[in-house]
Parts: structure tokens; C-alpha cells; sequence
């Protein structure tokens, strides 16, 4: 027998011995569950941009699988604020590949409506409000970054939807859902063999993820504890100034607490004096200032911002121009103030200013439908 022909017998061999790349023996997927809430933007206690980011960089991971439906024609759309606003920005900033992979389902939130009609009608009525009762009562607490992807936190949410499956025949939609989610996860280890995922998701869905992840073939779980606690000092390192602009989404509310009011005005002072934020600065501060019911110092910031705004896109939502706004909430100042003749006259400029963008003058229309005239 010749040496090549013993060269491939030999090769052929040592393949069968090894396996495929599927095999037990095949270096498995790392999967890093990330419990995450989706309003994280407005910057409560404990709970930040700057902390989701801060254990994105510690954990590492080669790609990301997130809360957008894999089966959408546009599933950017469908994100929470947290991926749209947080996460995606992060990773496309360092080159990470972003993968949806949620489910989903149109009728979604009418299915679980009328299972849990369902459960009602059977009888269950009183156990449900007492399972309800006993889950808000043991998740009254503030919800840490920590807290959310505890041991704790899982075992809350696990056993509350164990209480209300023991009440069902069949999966809930939500577990169906999920489903969907793991297999999909699931597929995802599968094309990136070796390399190491972090599942950013709504907190509620972390203990579903992690327990049925655990057992698939060719996963590997990765605790989020591994990568906790972070440290004040990591936090502020990965809080950016454009995250205390997002925290003052709020504002755009037609009412706000004092307490909530002041966190703003403390987001604002981060703003202020920073060149790259004048225009939005000049906008929020008009906003808070009308929360604070002080009409005549707001129209000061809304005229001065109208009157240089000019076409600048806010900061905020990457799309309003702030000139716009600022003499739309000019007019809601005069009118704060009394001034109705004025702000009319201020909403019908804008209204019939066809330099003026679509969305803002049918804004100001619709605010002149609401109007009083001065026959009322």
C-alpha cells in the first residue's frame, strides 16, 4: 500500500474518532442571560444605560440576541425603547452583530387576554387575585440591575407563572412565546459554535431563558452573577451624556411628579453649557419649566430656541427639528399664560408654514382643534 493512500486512511480515521462539529466533544456555545427592562432610559435608581453597558463589556460576548422579532418584515420597530435606545446603538458602535430573536405573534396580547378569561370563566377568578396579589406584594421592591438578574428575581418570576399555569390546560401563550424564543437561541448557538452570546431580554423572560437553555445541546449558561457586582466606579464609566438626555423623556408628559420633576432637573444640569445639547437643552428646560408652572421663563427658552433652532434635528429622537417645537411649545406657553388670541396666532403660522414639516403642522392643527375660540 502506498504512503498517500495510507496518509488518507489515516485521516479518514482520526475524523471518525473526532466526531462532527455537532458532537458531545464539540466546543459548546456560551450563552450569557441578560435580564434588562425597556424604560432603563429613564435612568431609575440602580438600573441604567450605564449599567446594562457596563456588563455587556465585562461579559464580553461575540454577538448579542435581543427582543426583536426574528419573523417581521421590520423588526426595528417592533423593539423596546432599551434595544433601540441602549443596546443596539452599543453594539453597532463596536461592530457586534445584533440578532432578533423574539417571536412574533399579531394576535399575541389578545391570546393571553382571553386565556386568562378563560381562567376566569373555569372558576379560577379568586386564586388568580391571589396569585397577583402575593407576586406584586413580593415584587414591590425597586428593581435593580442586579436584583433583576438574581437568583431571587428568577425564582419570583418562576414561581409566579408555575401559580398560574397550575391553574391551565395547555401552554400560556407566554410560554409558547418563549418557546420560540429558546429554539430560536438555540439555532443561533448553533451557527456561532464556540463563540459566546449575551441574551438581552426583558427581565421577566431571564429565569425561562436560563432554565430551558441549560439543557439544550451545544449550550453552555453562563451565570449573569459571574459578571456581578459592578462597581460604581464601572457604571459611571459607561454613562454617557446623551443617556441624561433620554432620561428626560418624561417631560414630554402631560403631567410629572415633583419627584420626578427634580431627577429632571438633574439630568438637565448634565446638559447644560455643553455645546452639542444647546438646542435640546433649551427645549427640556422650556419643558420643565412649564411642569413647574412657570409659563413666562419657558416662552423665554422656546422664543430664543425658535429663533435658532433653524432645521437641527433634536438629539433626542434623531428625527424633530427643534425649531419647530420650540415654536409649538410657545404657543403652549401663551396659553398657559392666558394668551389664547396669541397662541392661536402662533399655532396657525405653523400650521400654514409649509417649510414646516408634516408631523409638526399637523401637531399644531390638531392643537388648534383643541383650542378654545374666542366665541367659547
Amino acid at each position: 500500500m502506498g504512503q498517500p493512500v495510507v496518509f488518507w486512511i489515516a485521516s479518514v480515521l482520526a475524523l471518525s474518532l473526532l466526531g462532527s462539529p455537532h458532537s458531545a466533544g464539540a466546543e459548546p456555545t456560551q450563552v450569557v442571560v441578560v435580564g434588562t427592562q425597556h424604560f432603563l432610559t429613564d435612568m431609575p435608581a440602580g438600573f441604567t444605560p450605564g449599567h446594562l453597558r457596563a456588563f455587556l463589556v465585562k461579559a464580553e460576548p461575540d454577538l448579542l440576541a435581543v427582543e426583536a422579532p426574528f419573523n417581521a418584515p421590520d423588526p426595528w420597530s417592533y423593539a423596546p425603547y432599551e434595544l433601540s435606545r441602549v443596546t443596539k446603538p452599543w453594539a453597532d458602535q463596536l461592530g457586534l452583530a445584533v440578532e432578533q430573536c423574539d417571536w412574533l405573534e399579531p394576535t399575541y396580547q389578545l391570546q393571553l387576554g382571553q386565556w386568562l378569561s378563560g381562567l376566569r370563566t373555569a372558576g379560577h377568578g379568586v386564586e388568580l387575585q391571589r396569585i397577583e396579589a402575593v407576586f406584586q406584594a413580593k415584587n414591590a421592591q425597586p428593581l435593580t440591575f442586579e436584583l433583576a438578574n438574581s437568583d431571587a428575581n428568577y425564582e419570583l418570576w418562576r414561581r409566579y407563572h408555575a401559580d398560574l399555569q397550575r391553574l391551565a390546560v395547555g401552554k400560556s401563550p407566554w410560554q409558547a412565546r418563549n418557546d420560540h424564543i429558546v429554539e430560536n437561541v438555540c439555532k443561533l448557538a448553533e451557527q456561532h459554535r464556540g463563540q459566546r452570546i449575551a441574551v438581552v431580554f426583558g427581565a421577566a423572560h431571564a429565569y425561562y431563558l436560563v432554565d430551558h437553555l441549560a439543557g439544550a445541546d451545544g449550550v453552555e449558561v453562563i451565570p449573569a452573577g459571574r459578571f456581578l457586582p459592578l462597581t460604581d466606579a464601572e457604571v459611571q464609566e459607561h454613562t454617557h451624556q446623551e443617556d441624561h438626555l433620554q432620561a428626560l423623556r418624561l417631560l414630554n408628559f402631560g403631567a410629572v411628579g415633583p419627584q420626578q420633576l427634580d431627577k429632571c432637573a438633574e439630568h438637565l444640569a448634565h446638559l447644560e453649557g455643553a455645546p452639542e445639547f444647546a438646542g435640546d437643552y433649551l427645549l427640556f428646560h422650556g419643558k420643565l419649566l412649564l411642569h413647574q408652572g412657570k409659563p413666562a421663563d419657558a416662552l423665554t427658552d422656546f422664543n430664543a430656541l425658535a429663533e435658532s433652532g433653524g432645521d437641527a434635528v433634536s438629539r433626542f429622537d434623531g428625527a424633530s427639528r427643534l425649531g419647530e417645537a420650540a415654536r409649538v411649545y410657545a404657543a403652549i406657553a401663551l396659553s398657559q399664560q392666558g394668551e389664547s388670541s396669541a397662541a392661536r396666532e402662533r399655532l396657525e403660522a405653523v400650521a400654514a408654514d409649509e417649510s414646516v414639516t408634516t408631523p409638526t403642522r399637523q401637531w399644531a392643527r390638531q392643537l388648534l382643534a383643541a383650542a378654545p375660540t374666542a366665541t367659547d
